[in-house]
């Protein structure tokens, strides 16, 4: 299923910050679903003690939102979450890392895990890739560093900050909602 969130019929043009308050955002489920369309308002509490449920954008939005969270759920609808729900599923140990394939690399050497590489070099050496298809194979029990340059970059800077962090999709919603309200 494919999500398209407008408003006034545009795109949002946030690239990094809190999404803005008190607007109202067209939800529609695409062609591929019906095309069926809500509406979705985010609004602002009084104080921030009294949120239960907040949302952020990018890398700025997960930083800003961290000190006063007690889980974040990173939400990357292109590959990431999808890829580390899968992942999972199998019984694996995903490590998020940003897109920096020397770092990458070190941080798998050092984890002794497998390293996650660009679709295009998946070999026998580097079976695995963002592609939730290639995770799909891998054994019970392995551990797979996961760069990508945005849902597991975040998941990454959240996770430093000792904030638990969660890779929710579609897939497994459930699962990481009641994860989360615990």
């Amino acid at each position: 299923m494919d999500l398209t969130i407008a408003k006034g019929g545009a795109e949002p043009s946030f690239s990094t910050g809190l999404v803005p308050i008190g607007q109202a955002w067209e939800v529609s489920s695409g062609p591929s679903s019906g095309g069926r369309v809500g509406r979705l308002r985010v609004e602002a509490l009084a104080e921030p003690s009294s949120f239960s449920v907040r949302l952020g954008w990018g890398m700025d939005g997960a930083l800003a939102l961290a000190p006063s969270s007690d889980v974040l759920v990173v939400v990357d609808v292109i590959t990431f979450s999808t890829a580390v729900s899968v992942a999972v599923d199998r019984g694996c140990e995903v490590h998020p890392s940003p897109w920096d394939p020397e770092a990458a690399a070190r941080m798998a050497l050092e984890l002794g895990a497998q390293l996650a590489v660009q679709r295009s070099r998946v070999d026998a050496e580097h079976p695995y890739s963002l592609s939730p298809a290639t995770l799909a194979r891998a054994p019970h029990g392995s551990s797979i560093v996961l760069p990508s340059p945005n849902g597991s970059a975040v998941a990454a800077a959240a996770g430093a900050t000792g904030v638990p962090v969660l890779a929710g999709c579609l897939r497994n919603a459930a699962a990481v909602s009641r994860l989360a309200r615990r």
